[in-house]
């Protein structure tokens, strides 16, 4: 065994605990699923290289090196579903195309599992094996770049509308599938397949987009993939309606109380234009208000008066990720209170918004005193 063994069973390791750290934040956010299928899949790519460059016999070597597709094959579809589903681009229309780009990328592992046509054979190096590539990997890796690119593009035009928090985070997540790529491309395919072995760095530099997210919430208090895992177990205990909002209206997350305003279910009501539902009152994005009457149209066009509420939401560097909207059923015998000054965004790091509040100056918190805290 070689030391540069250790650098893919380094990236073995760490992309399965990373893999694990995601998934365990949010199980139920398809964005955490897919990046943990993904790292999954670079671990169990990284434990074949370490087996393929262990073994003395060629032979061998090629099993593992075929087994290892099962860690590969699939990154370009998951990489473009992760891109999809933080910029909000994942909708009915893109995810028809999906299922067809999963089979493709399951044709090409059935290829290298029982063909020459990705892997043609195996090369001694000083470090274990390399290996030739048969004519079907450059279509391969024309498929992966082409998927993660059109992911980048979506991505790309999402930051013309996402908050300076948003923006910096999904920079950081573009950048920790970009530059792998671009590495893995070279080390694991156009060298190989113009005849060079240079160490493959594949697999260690796909670890780098799970560094990339773990990053990103150690910085920013929370995660694009998940934005709403770290409230979701407090929210669904308040009795008034909350969700949590993007820049441009559209709704992340929302708890149980929101979906019964609106007869539905939580799910249904994410990337809903809060404005489709909201009457009586225009929402503005740059302001924060409080106890604004209106009514919230539900299923079946059944208008419900509510009293809103609403806060800025900031990330760990004080920039504005969204907003926070608080919706409770109005009664009857309430007296109106239609007009409530709106309070202009100004930096989070210099604002009330951003900072903690009494009850006092939330209504809204005084009449449910057990979602004040």
């Amino acid at each position: 065994m070689t030391l540069f063994l250790l650098v893919p069973l380094s990236a073995c390791i760490a992309s399965a605990v990373l893999a694990t750290a995601i998934f365990a934040r949010d199980t139920s956010h398809p964005a955490n699923r897919l990046a943990a299928l993904m790292l999954y899949g670079v671990s169990f790519w990284a434990l074949c290289e370490v087996l393929w460059n262990s073994q003395s016999d060629p032979e061998s070597a090629r099993i593992f090196l075929r087994l290892s597709a099962l860690g590969w094959a699939f990154l370009g579809p998951l990489a473009l579903g992760v891109l999809r589903e933080i910029t909000g681009k994942s909708t009915p229309r893109t995810r028809k195309g999906v299922p067809y780009l999963y089979g493709t990328a399951a044709g090409f592992f059935v290829a290298s599992l029982f063909t020459p046509w990705m892997h043609s054979g195996v090369v001694p190096t000083r470090w274990g094996w390399g290996y030739e590539l048969g004519w079907l990997h450059p279509v391969y890796l024309a498929f992966t770049v082409a998927c993660i690119f059109v992911g980048l593009a979506d991505a790309w035009r999402a930051l013309h509308t996402a908050s300076p928090g948003e923006r910096a985070q999904a920079l950081s997540v573009g950048g920790g599938i970009a530059i792998p790529l671009c590495l893995a491309s070279a080390t694991d395919g156009l060298l190989p397949l113009a005849g060079f072995q240079p160490p493959h760095l594949g697999t260690t530099s796909m670890t780098l987009f799970g560094i990339s997210i773990a990053w990103g919430f150690y910085r920013y208090g929370y995660s694009l993939l998940a934005p709403g895992a770290f409230a979701n177990e407090i929210l669904e205990t308040f009795p008034i309606g909350v969700a949590m909002l993007r820049i441009d209206g559209r709704i992340r997350s929302a708890n149980a109380a929101m979906a019964r305003l609106l007869g539905t279910q939580p799910e249904a009501l994410v990337d809903v234009q809060v404005r489709d539902f909201l009457f009586g009152h225009e929402l503005d994005l740059t302001e924060e208000v409080t106890e604004v009457e209106c009514q919230m149209r539900g299923v079946g066009d059944v208008r419900v008066p509510v009293s809103i509420s609403s806060t800025i939401l900031c990330d760990r560097q004080q920039a504005p990720i969204g907003l926070v909207l608080m919706a409770r059923l109005r009664s009857a015998a309430e007296p109106a209170r239609w007009k409530a000054p709106g309070r202009p965004v100004v930096p989070c790091g210099h604002a009330p918004a951003c900072s903690p509040r009494s009850s006092a100056d939330r209504p809204w918190a005084m009449d449910h005193p057990g979602s004040a805290t």
